[in-house]
């Protein structure tokens, strides 16, 4: 039959059927109904069941209780045998049970999936969590691992059973509640078994192998430091077991030292007593400034008697570093600016505790005064405010010491007061390249310290000097005569600011002692010298009659030689003549003597460089009267044939090492004599990966400032250096072999270095040095140019130049505000855009008046990176004492008036100041009180009560009741400090 005609039919039939009255039905429809019935009742109790447990998690997210899940599957089965019990008896024929049981199991999944369900539920965890928790406590490792075998097995089987439940919700809940937590407990002795396998190794291995037995425990030393906080018996056995294994390792792997150098900020060089191979990290111990330090790098020679350590803990400090019980002292202190104080009232001087570039902070010329805009001189009022900025800072007369460590700036005219110094960030730089962090600090020059004479010294034959303690503003008067009475013709030379007075001796007679005397020197306060006057004895001495002698020439470049004489020598000039001309040094026939200068430390070397560029032989000659010695002795004619081509010998290489200057990682490579880089020589710098692998990475010399491969002279004096530097930038931490490639510096006559095969570079990752950054915030009455920001009078905000290692930000002892508490650190910003910054709270009532506090700032790290310099500044801090009720007087029936410790203003006449207590409790028709408004600050305050009070009132007793809002606050905004109740009189 079509499907069309089918349905026709089932239509007629239903329309017929519709057109009769109910009968009673026939045996046969009468059993189909009961099958119907049956199959309906069994489906609907499967579908029950499954919604019992899945509609149960899925929206309620729990899960249903077990009782009823289990009775509602019971039903459902129930129900389902008795559903094919009835299509068996009551189903008719073959074909129409067929019909029912299919229409029976159409629901039967449901029924299939709460069975899984119940399957899971249970399945019961606790036997084998209970066997575990009992194994623990005996304490011993070997009952613990069966028991963690057994426990896991059980999880994963649960987790199988939970796997086959229909819906993600009921199998989350399900795993949560049970399989997690015993997961959980199985995991917690996961350190401890950890522990157990690898001290059971070693001591099977009983020590044979200290290189696997040092492997084992570090493999396991953060679980094994761990125990030491854990009080499980398991732990605490475990621990004792590491604590024995790891003293006798540690009585076998250290061998005796016999020296120890602190060779670079990084490296310690370690010496043995006793030659021995295959040494690593645990054989050292290493401690700086008493401190454990683990080597995180390890090298030795081929006889393993030198080993070279890789340490932390050197940079930026000085100190001692031990190994193995063998010490030595180390000085690696970030460049700083030590102290600033008043010589005289003439000179400040400016210390370092590293050798300063003397061109980063002395601009040549005569005299020499300091480089432009690196240091600013103000001087200050009382009160800490720039009452006059010294005039042309720049152009004071500086001088910097031998040792590169003390900086004397001479005032034009005196410095008197306090003044406060300030250096530019980044502009001063050690000889080593270092940059220094800027500086602040204030001196005090009150100088009542009369001048007096230090030496008499000889700078040449004919000339006296007197040295005096300070520079002085005038010489007065002198007269000089010999010890029989007689008059001495002498003069004298002096330039207002110098230390010294020279004394002109060619007009004395020879041998014959004088004395001159002076009256009336003065420093630059004015004060007279001591004793005035001043007598000094002096002599011209013609002992000396030996000319000066040109003992060699040597060619330094093609455009430079050298003289080498037996003495001391100037240059020539007329006043050292008695007659003739000034002679001249040449190259040929050209006249170089204006290209001669005296080396600066041995007189007895004449430079001569920058001349036209010569090749093959030369003849050098220096003319009679050309030089000078101290004792007015002139030079002897001289002459000789120089070959500037005679140089062939190529430049090598003597050692290579990796130094971090200015953040920034530098391969130095030193060489056997003064060398200029080239540019475009490619380095390849060859390593194997982690996974085996060979790989390699190319660095190119160039001379741009900052690139990767910038290549230039290191540690130059005079411009000339046998070390070259070579940035290299981004390349990765890793140890390296390279190739120095021939030609990669050449010498003075331009002969290429030679290769240097397989040189081993190690590169380490680099530090950040955290710094502060100044601003130039005055809003709020914050102090320019510091790295500190007032925020309120109990807030400060420390600017940094780096992303902030959070520990040491937020570390409050790292901050230091003179006359306060730091009361709490807590980060402000820390991101590229807003900037690194920390907030400090300071203790309420610890500023007691508005004025200048010094503020220091050390221990910050940056991030990833190593901790700042020691940072002090000063900053105009408001008073932070809270103004405090010291009586309340009740004026009016219906006001009372507050008297504070201080000036108060409220703003805005409110409600939340205060209640009013009746007998100590409030009275709900009396108990708002409204604080007038108070825009000019005032001791007193007036208070307006709800109501007026009575007599009756008064005798119960009146007080206030202070509130979390008050608002009520001094001039600074310091709010008011209230008591629980204050008694109104």
């Amino acid at each position: 039959m079509s499907k069309k005609k089918a349905i026709k039919i089932t239509t007629a039939t239903a329309i017929a059927a519709s057109a009769f009255v109910a009968v009673a039905p026939t045996q046969s429809e009468a059993a189909t109904s009961s099958v119907d019935k049956a199959i309906t009742k069994a489906t609907n109790q499967m579908a029950k069941a499954y919604d019992t447990y899945h509609k149960t998690a899925k929206n309620e997210n729990k899960l249903p209780k077990t009782a009823t899940i289990r009775n509602e599957v019971k039903l459902a089965k129930d129900y389902y045998a008795a559903a094919e019990k009835e299509i068996a008896k009551n189903g008719g024929s073959k074909t129409k049970k067929a019909a029912f049981t299919k229409k029976l199991n159409t629901k039967k999944y449901f029924l299939d999936r709460a069975e899984a369900y119940l399957a899971a539920i249970n399945t019961n965890l606790n036997p084998s969590k209970t066997a575990f928790n009992e194994a623990v406590e005996t304490g011993k490792a070997k009952n613990v691992v069966p028991a963690k075998a057994t426990l896991v097995k059980d999880v994963d089987a649960f987790k199988a059973t939970v796997a086959k439940i229909y819906g993600p919700d009921v199998r989350n809940l399900l795993l949560e509640k049970y399989a997690t937590p015993a997961t959980e407990l199985s995991n917690s002795v996961n350190d401890e078994l950890k522990v157990y396998d690898a001290y059971k190794e070693i001591e099977a291995g009983k020590f044979a192998d200290l290189v696997k037995t040092e492997e084992l425990i570090n493999k396991v030393k953060p679980e094994a430091d761990a125990l030491k906080t854990k009080t499980t018996k398991l732990a605490t056995t475990l621990a004792a077991v590491v604590a024995k294994n790891d003293a006798k390792f540690e009585e076998l792997k250290t061998p005796a030292v016999k020296e120890v150098k602190a060779a670079t900020d990084k490296t310690v060089e370690v010496t043995l007593e006793t030659a021995k191979t295959d040494l690593t990290a645990k054989n050292f111990k290493v401690l700086v400034d008493g401190t454990a330090v683990t080597p995180s790098e390890v090298k030795s020679d081929a006889k393993g008697e030198v080993y070279t350590l890789t340490v932390a803990g050197l940079e930026g400090k000085d100190g001692k570093v031990s190994v193995n019980g063998k010490e030595a002292a180390y000085e690696f202190a970030t460049p700083v600016v030590k102290e600033v104080s008043a010589v005289n009232g003439k000179q400040i001087e400016v210390k370092f505790n590293k050798a300063i570039k003397k061109s980063s902070v002395i601009q040549t010329g005569t005299p020499d005064t300091l480089v432009d805009g690196v240091f600013t001189i103000n001087e200050l009022t009382t009160d800490n405010v720039v009452a006059n900025a010294v005039a042309a800072a720049d152009g004071l007369a500086a001088s910097l010491s031998e040792d590169g460590k003390t900086l004397t700036i001479t005032a034009d005219t005196f410095f008197d007061g306090r003044y406060e110094v300030i250096t530019k960030a980044d502009a001063i730089e050690t000889v080593a390249d270092q940059k220094l962090a800027g500086f602040y600090g204030v001196v005090s020059s009150n100088d009542t310290v009369k001048p007096s004479v230090t030496s008499v010294t000889y700078p040449n034959a004919k000339t006296a000097r007197v040295n005096f303690s300070e520079p002085l503003s005038s010489e007065g008067t002198f007269n000089a005569s010999y010890s029989d009475g007689t008059s001495a013709s002498v003069s004298t030379s002096f330039t207002a600011g110098n230390k010294y007075i020279d004394i002109n001796l060619a007009s004395l007679t020879a041998n014959k002692q004088a004395t001159v005397t002076f009256v009336g020197i003065k420093d630059a306060k004015g004060n007279l010298a001591t004793p005035n006057p001043v007598a000094v004895t002096v002599n011209k001495d013609n002992s000396d009659v030996t000319a000066p002698v040109v003992q060699s020439v040597t060619p330094i470049s093609a455009t430079s030689f050298d003289i080498k004489l037996s003495e001391s020598v100037a240059k020539a000039v007329a006043a050292d003549l008695t007659s003739g001309t000034v002679g001249t040094i040449k190259v040929g026939s050209t006249d170089v003597t204006s290209k001669a200068t005296v080396d600066a430390t041995d007189a007895s070397v004449i430079h001569v460089t920058g001349i036209t560029a010569v090749t093959g032989l030369q003849t050098i000659s220096v003319e009679e009267k050309a030089l000078v010695d101290f004792s007015g002795n002139l030079n002897a004619a001289f002459s000789k044939v120089v070959n500037f081509d005679a140089d062939t010998v190529e430049p090598t290489v003597v050692s290579t090492s990796v130094q971090t200057i200015s953040n920034v990682k530098y391969l130095v490579v030193d060489f056997n004599e003064n060398v200029t880089p080239v540019a475009a020589k490619a380095l390849v710098f060859n390593y194997v990966k982690d996974n085996g692998e060979k790989a390699s990475t190319t660095v190119t010399t160039n001379a741009t400032a900052g690139a990767q491969g910038e290549a230039t002279l290191y540690n130059a004096v005079s411009g000339v250096s046998k070390s070259i530097k070579i940035n290299l930038g981004t390349l990765a931490a890793e140890d390296y072999t390279v190739d120095l490639v021939a030609g990669l510096v050449e010498d003075g006559f331009g002969n290429d270095s030679v290769l240097k095969e397989a040189v081993p570079v190690t590169v380490g990752s680099s530090t950040v040095q955290q710094s502060v950054k100044l601003n130039a915030d005055t809003t709020n009455g914050n102090d320019d140019d510091n790295a500190v920001v007032k925020v309120n009078s109990n807030t400060l905000r420390v600017n940094f130049s780096k992303e902030l290692d959070i520990a040491s930000a937020t570390n409050k002892s790292n901050y230091s505000v003179e006359g306060s508490t730091v009361e709490k650190a807590e980060i402000y910003k820390n991101n590229s855009t807003d900037g690194y910054i920390v907030e400090l709270t300071l203790a309420k009532n610890t500023v007691d008046i508005t004025g200048e506090y010094e503020v220091t700032v050390s221990g910050v790290v940056a991030k990833n990176g190593s901790a700042m310099t020691s940072y002090t500044t000063s900053e105009t801090l408001d008073e932070n004492v809270q103004p405090t009720v010291t009586k309340a007087v009740l004026a009016s029936p219906t006001t009372v008036t507050l008297t504070f410790s201080e000036a108060v203003i409220n703003t805005t006449a409110d409600t939340n100041d205060f209640e009013l207590l009746i007998g100590g409790v409030k009275v709900a028709a009396n108990d708002v009180v409204t604080t007038s408004s108070q825009t000019s600050a005032a001791n007193t305050l007036t208070l307006t009560l709800e109501d007026a009070v009575t007599s009756a009132d008064v005798s119960k007793g009146l007080a206030l009741k202070g509130l979390s809002t008050v608002d009520i606050a001094d001039g600074k905004g310091n709010k008011a400090s209230l008591p629980v109740n204050i008694t109104i009189q």
